[in-house]
């Protein structure tokens, strides 16, 4: 009946926003059960080509990817980006996420190429389609200027970011979490052209950003003073360097394990 498949849409969506919490907890078998139910009461209400069902497919997808498990991730967007175009149409905004989806699988294999292909379809949906402080407008712009950086297509990169950065403050103010990345960016930008004090008051910026968010003995806060150490050893002030460095490998200590500390020591810019 129709009262039936009213009920059924609904249980589907409900199943999809409880498996989103799951997700968020890092209960990932839990989040693939509630995504895989959500799908097949979608598929059996309404259809496989449906835009409620290419959701729970994307989340899913989404869910694989997260968990690097890319062979069954990729399909899944794939679909979802298919089925999305096909219902909603070539310019509806839901196409901007799935292109997002699909470029984060990409930038997760290390297919830069690829990645900025799907940004790149992206992108004028974007600025068809949304408000420019729309979130997904900046999410776009957020994910060229990261992939052009991973590229090493500086150039490209550093005026995205920027846009960026006036983005979020205009709409979601100077201490919003979310800026602390592309401040980081820039700094590691400003670090490349060996302007070190601008290069400081980014990255110094970025640290307190998070330090308010995430806390104090937090890994992220750590992350980032190691890419402010970065930046004193280069323009070898070894003191502040050693310093930032060791503030850092307390906070490590306390929230990772040794291999942790290494890792992040070692790779962090």
């Amino acid at each position: 009946s129709a009262a039936s498949d009213v009920y059924k849409r609904q249980v589907g969506a409900l199943l999809v926003r409880q498996a989103d919490l799951e997700r968020t907890a890092d209960n990932r078998a839990k989040a693939e059960e509630l995504y895989l139910r959500a799908i097949a009461i979608d598929e059996a209400s309404l259809g496989r080509e449906n835009p409620q069902t290419a959701l729970a497919i994307e989340r899913l997808g989404n869910l694989y990817d997260w968990s690097d498990d890319y062979l069954r991730a990729e399909p899944l967007l794939t679909e979802a980006f298919a089925i999305t175009q096909k219902t909603l149409g070539s310019d509806h905004p839901r196409l901007i996420q799935c292109l997002s989806d699909i470029s984060l699988l990409h930038i997760n294999r290390h297919d830069y190429h690829r990645a900025l292909e799907d940004l790149q379809r992206a992108q004028p949906i974007a600025d068809k389609s949304l408000e420019p402080d729309d979130f997904l407008s900046i999410l776009v712009l957020n994910n060229l200027g990261n992939t052009y950086r991973s590229l090493e297509d500086y150039d490209r990169a550093e005026p995205l970011i920027e846009r960026v950065v006036e983005m979020i403050e205009k709409k979601y103010g100077p201490d919003y979490p979310r800026l602390s990345t592309p401040l980081m960016n820039l700094g590691i930008f400003a670090r490349r052209k060996k302007q070190y004090a601008r290069s400081l008051e980014l990255l110094w910026r970025a640290e307190t950003i998070r330090e308010k968010s995430y806390g104090a003995k937090n890994s992220e806060t750590a992350r980032t003073l190691i890419t402010i150490g970065n930046t004193y050893r280069v323009e070898e002030d070894y003191p502040k360097a050693l310093e930032t460095y060791t503030r850092a490998q307390e906070i490590l200590k306390a929230v990772a394990g040794p291999y942790d500390v290494l890792l992040l020591l070692t790779y962090v810019n």
